[in-house]
Parts: structure tokens; sequence; C-alpha cells
């Protein structure tokens, strides 16, 4: 069967084996119109961390965010039985349904969510699920080394150790706006929310 390099999905940059990335669970688009940034696929918003094993998946899969994405795609999967191969028509179930069957069953094209636009014409029954990879090293540098400016308005808040003029908080990088982020989870997982007990379980491993 042999080995190979994975593909960094946002650099175009070969993954070799045991390098650390992150995966981005992505589904198959309903959309029709490529005026819309999910014309193709619709991407996770979080990603899970994982090492490259040399077969086009992950190991040693890691990350506040693996549980919730893992729970998610079992929550919705098309069940299925074994196909008329056996060996790469495999079974997919909730039952069982865990990071590395994530994996296989990506890899041998099980994986399904019902489409959400089946009772319309042309219109198939379900969308196969894949996933992208996106190597540590880029998202790492992109995520403390790279700066935007954020509107805020003549009137807007500007958080504390963020710099401003009139109308922008200035030289954002989004390292800086994760520090944000724990207050913000404290404050959402107090609510009522079907996603609460996830939140809380990710402040616990980010704390």
């Amino acid at each position: 069967m042999g080995c190979w390099n994975g593909t960094c999905g946002l650099s175009g940059l070969p993954i070799i084996h045991g390098e650390e990335m992150y995966v981005f669970p992505i589904v198959e688009s309903y959309r029709d119109s490529f005026c819309y940034s999910t014309a193709l696929y619709r991407p996770s918003v979080v990603p899970f961390r994982a090492e490259y094993n040399d077969y086009g998946a992950g190991e040693k899969c890691s990350g506040p965010a693996l549980e919730l994405l893992i729970d998610g795609i079992r929550e919705k999967l098309v069940e299925m039985e074994v196909g008329e191969n056996q060996y790469h028509d495999i079974a997919v179930k909730r039952e069982g349904f865990d990071v590395d069957m994530f994996f296989e069953a990506c890899h041998e094209k099980r994986l399904r969510f019902v489409n959400p636009m089946r009772g319309y014409k042309d219109q198939p029954q379900t969308k196969d699920v894949f996933f992208t990879m996106v190597r540590k090293d880029v998202v790492d540098r992109l995520w403390n080394e790279w700066t935007f400016d954020m509107w805020k308005g003549s009137d807007g808040d500007v958080p504390d150790g963020f710099e401003s003029d009139q109308y922008y908080i200035k030289n954002v990088t989004y390292a800086k706006l994760a520090e944000l982020i724990p207050e913000y989870m404290e404050q959402m997982a107090g609510k009522d929310s079907p996603y609460k007990k996830h939140l809380k379980a990710l402040m616990t491993q980010i704390n």
C-alpha cells in the first residue's frame, strides 16, 4: 500500500510522519453558489491536534475540542452496515465511534451526514464528511505573529492591553484575542445551553 506525506490545507506544504498538525473535520456542502465561502465544504470552527501517521491520517490525538467534535460527529453520522466490499465498505455505527474510527471512515468514504437539502430536486440524501490537515507550525506563526486591525466604531470598548485609534483596535493577534476567551466561556457556561457540559470541560482543560 505504501506511505505518503500529507499536504497542509492552508500552506500547501508537505506534512511528514510524526509532524504535529491540526485536523479540521469538513462536510461536503449543499451550496450551489460560489458567492458563499462554504460553497464546497463546511469546516468545523475549531480543530483537534494530532501527529501525522504517514498514511493520510492522525495519531496521538488530543486537544480541548477533540471530545466535543467526536461527540458531534457521532450524533449526526448516518449509520451503515458492512457493504459488498467487506474490506472497504466498512460498517459505521454510533456505538464505539471514536477518533480512530473517524479517520478510517473518512478514508473509506463511509462517513456521511444527512443532507439538509435532500428534499430538493437532484439533491442526494447524504453528504460526505472528510477532514483537512494544517501544519501546527504554520498555524502557530499565524496565531502569534500575524497582526490585523478590528473595527470598533467611535464608541466601542477596547479590552485591557489593546491599543486603538478612534475607530479601530490596532495590531491585534489571535493570541491576544484568545486571552479573552476564558472570561467569555465563564459567562456562557453559566447560561442554559446544550453545550454547557462541553464548555465546562473545555474550561477545565484550558485552565
